[in-house]
C-alpha cells in the first residue's frame, strides 16, 4: 500500500473517531449539535464539489436526488446515534474495542 494511501486511511479513521467522541460528549444538546453538523458538512462539501468535475445541468436531477436521500440517511444515523449516546457509554454505543472472550 503507497504511504498516501496509509495516510489517508489513517486520517479518515482519526477524524472519525473524533467525530464519535464529540458527538458523545454532545449529545445532550440534541437538535442544535445535529444542524451544527449539518451545516458544517454541508459547507465543506459546496467547496469540494467544484474540484470533482462538476456536473452538468443534465446532472442535477440525480445530483439533487442524491443529496436528499444522503441527508435522510445522515440525519436518521445521527438521530440514533445522539439517543444512543444520551444513554449509554461510547463503548456500548459505538464499539470502540474487541469483546471480551467467551471462556
Amino acid at each position: 500500500m503507497s504511504p498516501l494511501a496509509v495516510l489517508l486511511v489513517l486520517g479518515a479513521a482519526l477524524a472519525h473517531a473524533a467525530w464519535n467522541v464529540l458527538a458523545h460528549g454532545t449529545s445532550r444538546l440534541g437538535l442544535p449539535f445535529l444542524w451544527c453538523g449539518a451545516l458544517v458538512s454541508t459547507l465543506l462539501w459546496v467547496g469540494v464539489v467544484p474540484l470533482t468535475g462538476g456536473f452538468t445541468p443534465a446532472d442535477a436531477g440525480g445530483f439533487l436526488l442524491g443529496i436528499a436521500v444522503s441527508a435522510v440517511l445522515h440525519v436518521a444515523y445521527m438521530l440514533v446515534l445522539q439517543s444512543g449516546c444520551r444513554v449509554g457509554n461510547l463503548s456500548t454505543v459505538y464499539a470502540t474495542r474487541a469483546p471480551a472472550e467467551v471462556p
